[in-house]
Parts: structure tokens; sequence; C-alpha cells
């Protein structure tokens, strides 16, 4: 099955959509899919300077949120008949967003059997001290939280995934690399 890229249209998403519907198993996706989709809407309203092109945009994206709600939906049926019948699932097809809530309902589903927990599953978000050598719009980042807008000599903590792509553009200079 051919990896699934990053939709970066209306048109695109609804492709990937009808491929989850028309699929029985789960399609993989990237670990940041929803991540990245989200931070493509936020910068796509950002781009439209006219009134009306911007309202169009908003609608947009109305849509594009109710596409990405479904997906994630589907999905999660998905992955509670797969548990449901004791069927294998491959987590490296899964998102983030999917793996956690997949790591929470096996826990409830060991509290229900009387199975020990693994302690509870809070993802640890590493964070790294960075300063921004330029000015840097908002983003959503890996962690889903809306960081930003920077200037540049701006301090920030941001999740590691993130510091090391932001360096990698020569936009951040890490300051201080998380050791959690």
């Amino acid at each position: 099955m051919k990896p699934v890229r990053i939709p970066v249209t209306l048109k695109e998403l609804l492709d990937i959509y009808k491929e989850e519907i028309a699929s029985r198993d789960l399609l993989p996706l990237p670990k940041d899919f929803y991540v990245k989709v989200k931070s493509i809407m936020l910068s796509e309203q950002k781009k439209e300077k006219n009134n009306l092109s911007r309202r169009l945009k908003e609608e947009e994206i109305k849509v594009l949120k109710n596409v990405l709600e479904g997906l994630f939906l589907i999905r999660t049926i998905k992955i509670m008949e797969h548990l449901a019948n004791n069927k294998e699932i491959d987590r490296k097809g899964l998102t983030i967003e999917e793996v956690e809530l997949l790591d929470h309902i096996e826990a409830l589903l060991g509290k229900i059997k009387g199975e020990p927990t693994r302690g509870t599953y809070k993802r640890v978000i590493k964070k790294d001290l960075v300063l921004f050598l330029k000015h840097y719009p908002s983003f959503v980042a890996s962690d889903g939280n809306v960081y930003g807008p920077f200037l540049m000599n701006d301090l920030a903590y941001l999740p590691h995934t993130d510091s090391l792509f932001l360096q990698r553009k020569g936009i951040v200079t890490i300051i201080k690399e998380s050791s959690v």
C-alpha cells in the first residue's frame, strides 16, 4: 500500500477520507498527520488578504475540519473493531492521537479485566529551549499546541521534534536540549 502524503487541498483530504471508508483495514497515516493538516489549515487561513477570499477560505476550512473529524472517527471505529475481534493493530500506521487513544482504551480494558496497569499513559513531550534567529509566524507544533508568532531573538520552549525541524531550516538555534 502506498504511503499517504499530507493533504494540502480539500480534494486531497477527501480522497484520503474516501480511501479510508472503502478499505476494511486502517490505512497507514504519518504519525503527525492531524497536526500537519491543522498547521496547513492555519497557514492557509492567514494567507488570504481580501474579505471575500478570506470568507471562502474560512468556509473551506470548516469543511476540512468536518472531514478531518470524520476521518478520525472512522479510524477510531476501525480501531475498536480490531480490538473487539482480537485483531492486531499496526501502531506504525497510526497517528500520535490514535496511539494515545489506543493506549487509553487498552489501559481501561486491562483495568476492567483486573490486570495490572503499566501506570498512566500521559505522554511526556521533550521540549528544548530555542533562540529564534528571525521572525517566524504562529504554527501548530507536533504536540498539537499553537506556538508563536516569534520575533528575532525570542526565546521559547518547543517540542524537540519541532526544534530540530526549525534548526535545520535555519530559523532557530537550540540553546538547551531537554533531558526528559
